[in-house]
């Protein structure tokens, strides 16, 4: 199976301050560590932002958004256009203020996908606490097939990953996660500083 990753950096990075996008950690930009750990992955890597070059003088396959600032859902539609362009069936999409990437979610995403029998469109983790399941949007799994339904949400005007996620929810298989594997991101600058320090303890 074809691993396409498309890494979403279309945001406007409002709360943060600057291009959460561009931050250097250790001397790297943000997107260049995750793109890294991607390929690393075997996935071929694929940024969408506002416009097709934005990343070019890090070496990143850029696509532009269908539409600028409308938030991640424009960048996932530009995603599964070009998903369908390359022919492959599934491409997995993260946001570009992913702390860390685990190999582990590229072995759930594969092996979900291969024991599946009714080829789910949408695949995704869910925090389980003993009260109540977290919603995780990304990173997650979705197939080819789900631009139709999400192009349509589009054009009525619709920007909410959340209404995109229960559009899909009939074809959803949402897989438990433990904490530890969480996938963890940053917003403000005090929430990468966390987990720096996090990271040096």
């Amino acid at each position: 199976m074809r691993r396409n990753a498309y890494i979403l950096a279309g945001g406007k990075s409002s709360r943060f301050g600057v291009n959460k996008a561009r931050v250097l950690i250790a001397g790297t930009p943000q997107i260049a560590r995750i793109a890294t750990a991607l390929k690393g992955d075997h996935w071929d890597v694929t940024a969408i932002a506002q416009q097709a070059d934005e990343f070019a003088d890090l070496g990143i396959r850029t696509l532009p958004d269908i539409a600028p600032d409308q938030g991640p859902l424009a960048g996932i539609l530009s995603g599964l256009i070009d998903l369908g362009k390359q022919r492959s069936h599934y491409g997995l999409f993260v946001t570009c203020d992913l702390w860390q990437w685990h190999p582990l979610w590229t072995e759930v995403f594969l092996k979900e996908t291969s024991s599946s029998t009714d080829e789910p469109l949408l695949y995704s983790f869910d925090l389980e606490t003993s009260d109540k399941v977290s919603f995780v949007p990304f990173p997650c799994w979705l197939h080819r097939d789900c631009l139709a339904i999400l192009s349509e949400d589009w054009q009525i005007g619709s920007r909410s990953i959340r209404r995109a996620f229960e559009l899909l929810s009939a074809r959803h298989n949402r897989m438990p996660i433990p904490r530890e594997y969480l996938p963890r991101s940053f917003n403000t600058p005090e929430e990468l500083e966390r987990l720096q320090d996090e990271q040096r303890d």
